[in-house]
């Protein structure tokens, strides 16, 4: 597979990086670009694929090509690489709240996979959501699931539910850090200092979440926890009395409303 890469940075790196180390295609087989020289040497030296600041030579070199860029970079690298593009070639983007239909406006006849990653893709443990235009092939399809498969788990969805899915999972991570955050600062606030009270926080929702890879259900994993008249108990009233739950549901719904609004601008 001749992979391209447009835009190299930490979510392009972090795929190539899957890419390669799952032996999905070779270094020599690799084109990345860049706006930034510094990066572009970096990537060179690291991975030892070929690189260059010409995102047309890309286009031209590549049979899959990952649109790794900001939304608001979208149309003027389209606009750059169209007279490259031809009807055999696959455009992947990952750019939150771009449409398919907004990229074979400019490229017409063209194969457009939209992909929304998370975050926990650097660590091999991301969710990636994935909506295809209609002239993408088996095979083709095939390839990109391997290819966000190797940096976790991977599923397709229509297009209609990509603002959904934006709002659970591609912003979900920010929500955990959040949490994190209030905790470790509630245990300042009881006299801890931060890297005890970072620790006792931590390990706590990293061992909960280990817990949940056995497979219970996260309500009945909560009641285990829970003694009658006990101190889980008092704080997991205060938060029902306090609607947490309702407060959960807003946040994401507010999410998931910008991300309609980005992808209707």
């Amino acid at each position: 597979m001749n992979f391209g890469i447009i835009g190299c940075g930490n979510m392009g790196e972090v795929i190539l990086k899957g890419v390669l180390e799952e032996k999905l295609t070779l270094p020599w087989q690799v084109w990345a670009s860049d706006v930034r020289r510094e990066r572009l040497n970096y990537i060179k030296n690291t991975y030892g694929v070929n690189v260059t600041n010409n995102n047309e030579e890309v286009v031209e070199k590549s049979s899959l090509i990952l649109l790794s860029i900001k939304p608001q970079e979208m149309h003027s690298v389209l606009a750059e690489v169209k007279s490259a593009w031809q009807e055999d070639k696959v455009a992947v983007s990952i750019a939150a709240g771009v449409k398919i239909a907004r990229i074979l406006q400019q490229l017409g006849e063209a194969k457009v996979i939209r992909v929304m990653p998370n975050l926990c893709i650097k660590v091999k443990q991301g969710m990636s959501a994935i909506a295809f235009s209609n002239k993408v092939r088996k095979e083709e399809k095939e390839a990109v699931r391997r290819i966000f498969s190797s940096v976790g788990e991977v599923v397709e969805v229509e297009e209609t539910a990509m603002d959904a899915v934006t709002a659970i999972s591609g912003s979900g991570p920010a929500y955990v850090f959040y949490f994190l955050e209030a905790l470790v600062e509630a245990g300042e606030h009881l006299g801890f200092s931060h890297s005890l009270a970072y620790l006792l926080a931590f390990k706590t929702l990293q061992g909960a979440v280990e817990l949940l890879k056995e497979g219970d259900d996260p309500a009945d994993l909560r009641r285990r926890v829970t003694s009658k008249g006990g101190t889980t108990e008092r704080a997991l009233n205060y938060l029902k009395e306090k609607e947490f739950k309702a407060i959960i549901r807003s946040a994401v719904e507010k999410a998931y409303l910008r991300s309609r609004e980005l992808s209707e601008s």
